[in-house]
């Protein structure tokens, strides 16, 4: 049984990590760790998505909480299913940091 993705969830998380600017800089730091990784050719798509999803995302959760509570936007419980919807929307952005560092560099 598949759970189902919240996607109010994953606008409103989506919009607030992005227009908080600790967690925007957080996240520059995963372009840069991620940048570093393809220098060295040890860069995994999968495995950066595993890492934004376990430990970027609960960041952006509980920083949420703290500061709005719960809503209807975002529940009490939040399932994986979400949490990886998220993550792959943050990556879309971390892709685009990796995309701009690689083009600055050549």
């Amino acid at each position: 049984m598949s759970q189902e993705i919240d996607q109010h969830a994953v606008k409103e998380l989506d919009l607030y990590w992005s227009n908080d600017a600790d967690l925007y800089k957080l996240s520059e730091e995963w372009v840069q760790l991620y940048y570093r990784k393809m220098q060295k050719g040890i860069y995994n798509e999968e495995l950066a998505l595993q890492g934004i999803v376990n430990n970027f995302v609960p960041n952006i959760i509980r920083k949420y909480r703290k500061k709005i509570g719960i809503n209807e936007f975002v529940p009490s419980k939040i399932n994986a299913a979400t949490k990886i919807e998220l993550g792959k929307e943050i990556m879309i952005s971390i892709t685009d940091g990796l995309n701009y560092l690689i083009s600055k560099s050549e």
